[in-house]
């Protein structure tokens, strides 16, 4: 029985558990759950120990607990969040604090190799989500969404995080400080020990996690429909031919974790799909909105380029404030010309529209346009061979035919990276741009020359005029769509 103060009712609930004297290998094993110890012992486990399994950390289920305050604590010490640890012992948490429930704890500072050891976690790439999705409009294959609820508070607690006591408890035990058993939302730690839980639990369930994306499980079945899921911290993609497949996927994932099926993939980090005629579409216009209104330009006029092919960049002779040149620098960002430097840029389509393309400044300065689209062709390469190992893993067959053709404009390049030719212009070349050497030569990828005007990679490197932009647009598989 729970008193729920914001109804002031009595409440029956299966999460909260009272045992007297239990032993550590004798509690129950709730979901979220804490240990309630004297602050005059040591803190370590022992028989005389009191533990209360609650789901406080949970109060959108079942509201067993009010929280009180609106706002954090305030600091002792000059109103300075950064000295609030001062007030505290370092791995004290006030599970009263609102912000318990929050992405960050703003008065709650960790301690590196104290409260924590392992912060890095795997997170699904964009281009990985672009596969999915060009997969599933090639093949008419089922896409799905589903939502895990408060994800960070299923995994085991590995380090000792000490907290006070919510209010309701605090009366009952005064002398007594919490231990949380399990992670919560703002623990740095929580988003790795999720991750490798949600691991663990697909494994248990047949999947393979692919080496090329850790963020990627992959379970074929024999006889049955493959499914493949994505996973970005509590978002999962399903993917699969067969839509009975993936609702059992569902049914098996929601016997772990609660869930919110999300049904036909709808939206995705700010993404927004659509389907129409076979085609799926991926947007992001409420996003290129915001940036409008960040700028004030939500009432500006459209134009045919971005940028005048034959843009004069010329010094500005009046005086600027430090804002205003920070303003034109993170609308534009800093002139590559500053440095030298060449700009890199390449596209790959897969399905009829882009899934990985790059733009930006290149490492060292090229001393020749030869060099500069050569190195180009390197970082291409690369791109290219990690694409062939995440389609080899995935095993969909129609996307993955070996070599992969790179389209380039450059003779020079080109030739340079199927023989070392121009030994005397080209020796200084930081060996490690010669990878590209050694997968032309295995078959897996080979160089193709196009004209000028047909290299969609143009418009990443450089203003193009009208007529050419237009044109890449289509190239980069753009189009207009309007939802509805």
């Amino acid at each position: 029985m729970v008193y729920n103060v914001r109804t002031k009712k009595i409440k029956r609930s299966r999460n909260v558990i009272f045992n007297e004297n239990p032993s550590p290998a004798s509690l129950p094993d709730p979901a979220y759950n804490l240990n309630i110890t004297g602050i005059n012992q040591d803190h370590k486990h022992n028989s005389q120990d009191r533990h209360i399994p609650i789901d406080f950390l949970r109060p959108h289920l079942e509201n067993p607990f009010n929280i009180q305050s609106t706002s954090p604590p305030s600091p002792t010490v000059e109103d300075n969040p950064k000295d609030q640890s001062q007030t505290r012992a370092p791995n004290t948490l006030d599970p009263s604090n609102p912000a318990l429930f929050k992405e960050d704890l703003t008065y709650f500072r960790q301690v590196k190799d104290l409260d924590f050891y392992e912060v890095y976690t795997v997170i699904a790439k964009p281009i990985s989500f672009k596969v999915f999705a060009a997969v599933a409009a090639a093949k008419g294959w089922y896409l799905h969404h589903i939502d895990i609820i408060t994800a960070f508070l299923y995994a085991e607690l590995k380090e000792p995080i000490e907290i006070e006591l919510p209010e309701i408890q605090r009366e009952e035990y005064p002398d007594h400080i919490g231990l949380l058993m399990k992670t919560i939302y703002g623990l740095k730690q929580s988003p790795r020990e999720w991750y490798s839980l949600l691991h663990d639990v697909l494994v248990s369930i047949g999947f393979d996690r692919t080496q090329s994306d850790h963020s990627i499980f992959v379970k074929r079945q024999h006889g049955g429909s493959p499914l493949y899921v994505m996973v970005y911290v509590d978002d999962l993609l399903v993917l699969s031919p067969s839509e009975d497949a993936i609702q059992q996927f569902k049914s098996a994932i929601s016997k772990h974790f609660d869930t919110s099926d999300k049904g036909k993939l709808q939206r995705y980090l700010a993404i927004n799909v659509h389907y129409a005629n076979g085609i799926i579409h991926l947007s992001q216009a409420d996003y290129v909105d915001k940036i409008l209104v960040r700028f004030s330009l939500e009432n500006c006029k459209p134009v045919i380029t971005p940028m005048d092919k034959k843009q004069a960049l010329i010094p500005f002779e009046g005086t600027a404030t430090k804002g205003q040149i920070h303003e034109y620098q993170t609308k534009i960002g800093t002139l590559i010309c500053e440095k030298g430097l060449s700009t890199s840029g390449f596209l790959f389509k897969m399905a009829g529209g882009a899934i990985s393309w790059t733009s930006k400044k290149q490492p060292c300065v090229a001393l020749s346009t030869t060099e500069s689209e050569y190195i180009a062709e390197s970082l291409a390469v690369q791109e290219a061979i990690w694409l062939i190992q995440l389609l080899t893993e995935l095993g969909i067959e129609g996307f993955l035919s070996k070599p992969i053709p790179i389209y380039a404009d450059n003779n020079g390049a080109i030739a340079l990276a199927s023989n070392p030719e121009f030994h005397a212009a080209t020796k200084h070349i930081a060996i490690r741009f010669h990878r590209l050497r050694e997968e032309v030569a295995a078959g897996n990828v080979k160089f193709v020359k196009i004209p000028t005007a047909d290299m969609a990679a143009d418009g990443l490197t450089k203003p193009l005029g009208k007529t050419l932009f237009k044109r890449w647009i289509i190239q980069m598989g753009l189009t207009v769509y309007k939802n509805g």
